[in-house]
């Protein structure tokens, strides 16, 4: 997967910039069409939460004081924004263009390194115009964040077919590992990808599993930080956030309908969701649940 030999150095630069420009224009006349809505600055479900921890961070409060219910990155780097700036509405949001603008110049590299000059050029551009990343990129959510922690894992990847280094597997790692404290979900693209990395390098088992080493090393070293506070905070093994179980009950009781997100009855706020729903569950099993 070798560089496109229709690129030059020349071409992959101007490129970037040309798709990068088109990303962020793109998606800045949707901030301003989008700042006359209420979700503007009302913040609900998901970014309420978002909303109110970084908020507790900026001002040097606990939000809580157990371990992380939700994966942390995404709101503490709100958090330091709102230390920086201020709670500004449109700060968190241009920096959050911007890397969605990077994330399809990503495409585009990607592309570059395993199609020709056409197929990555579009790529980019399909990605610059697509409109769920771009509403996604207005919100107070990870999602853009986690793409663009994908991508750049991916990125790195790629990179080190061409170019075997430790530091390109471990950065591959690293941004898996950044991602998954973002939304822990990657962790099972994780394995898979491990898994196909040792079936795919078998004739050279032992290369292989150095390179694979490497990958398991860059995505612990960001992960660890969260694994240990939460053991502080709960005496539990914790890898990154507690609310697992409570999503797999409120998906899987008695009379779950695969739609509402919360269960009847409970208070319609974050921890009174929390709180009320481990309780129920807990008179359910007839014994204490523990934060895991």
């Amino acid at each position: 997967m070798k560089l496109s030999e229709s690129f030059s150095k020349n071409n992959l630069l101007s490129w970037s910039i040309v798709i990068f420009i088109i990303s962020f224009i793109i998606r800045l006349i949707f901030l301003f069409q989008f700042e006359d809505s209420l979700l503007f600055d009302n913040h609900i479900v998901d970014m309420l939460y978002h909303h109110e921890w970084a908020k507790a961070i900026s001002e040097g409060q606990e939000y809580y004081p157990g371990p992380f219910f939700r994966a942390p990155l995404y709101p503490v780097l709100l958090g330091i924004f709102y230390s920086i700036f201020g709670i500004s509405e449109w700060v968190i949001r241009i920096f959050q263009i911007v890397i969605g603008s990077f994330s399809t110049v990503l495409v585009f590299l990607i592309g570059s390194r395993t199609f020709n000059l056409k197929t990555s050029i579009l790529a980019g551009l399909l990605m610059s115009v697509c409109g769920s990343l771009i509403f996604f990129e207005g919100q107070l959510l990870g999602t853009t964040l986690a793409i663009f922690l994908n991508l750049l894992s991916i990125y790195y990847l790629i990179k080190s077919i061409d170019e075997p280094k430790r530091v390109n597997f471990i950065l591959s790692g690293l941004f898996i590992g950044l991602s998954a404290i973002t939304r822990p979900n990657i962790l099972f693209f994780a394995v898979l990808l491990l898994v196909w990395m040792l079936w795919a390098g078998r004739k050279k088992i032992k290369i292989t599993f150095k390179n694979v080493i490497f990958i398991i090393i860059g995505i612990i070293i960001p992960i660890l930080p969260v694994t240990i506070y939460n053991y502080q905070k709960s005496n539990e093994f914790i890898p990154i956030a507690a609310y697992g179980g409570i999503n797999f009950y409120i998906a899987n009781y008695a009379q779950a309908d695969g739609v509402s997100p919360v269960l009847p009855g409970i208070r319609q706020d974050w921890w009174g969701g929390k709180e009320d729903t481990k309780r129920i569950a807990e008179t359910e099993s007839g014994r204490k649940l523990s934060e895991a």
